[in-house]
């Protein structure tokens, strides 16, 4: 069930971010990317970036942010935690690399209890993109995960 919610999140935010902004030039197709003015309202323009290595079983977060919103980019395999606040349950996101001609993104919403766990033998990297200029101010305490 997580697994297939997660397919159906990345293609809503495919088809958000193509939508409109297609063209195509011979045997190719390139889209807009960058968010228009009235998007970046909705969304932000990275102005923090940093890179954490998350160890073997560790729990990165049990948090959340009051302004601050965040873009993941895993470098391996990662399991993201949400908080639904409404009914109060989890939401699990296995979290990967993806594939040589496209990596994916995690975008994490401010107000949105999160968590990301390594279940893996190794340190894997996690580049973080966020619209704020600092690591944990307006950082509150949430048990997503024990």
């Amino acid at each position: 069930m997580d697994e297939n919610y997660s397919k159906i999140i990345k293609h809503k935010l495919y088809w958000k971010i193509i939508k409109g902004r297609r063209s195509s030039k011979g045997n190719r197709w390139l889209s807009h990317l960058w968010p228009n003015n009235k998007e970046s309202k909705l969304i932000f323009i990275p102005k923090f970036a940093y890179l954490n290595y998350i160890g073997p079983g560790d729990i990165a977060g049990n948090h959340y942010h009051r302004n601050k919103k965040e873009i993941f980019c895993p470098l391996g395999n990662l399991l993201l935690v949400l908080r639904n606040l409404k009914n109060n349950k989890n939401v699990r996101i296995r979290m990967s690399i993806g594939t040589k001609q496209r990596h994916i993104l995690y975008y994490i919403p401010s107000k949105i209890p999160h968590a990301v766990i390594n279940k893996t033998k190794n340190f894997v990297p996690l580049v973080v993109l966020t619209n704020k200029k600092d690591l944990y101010a307006n950082t509150f305490k949430y048990q997503v995960v024990g």
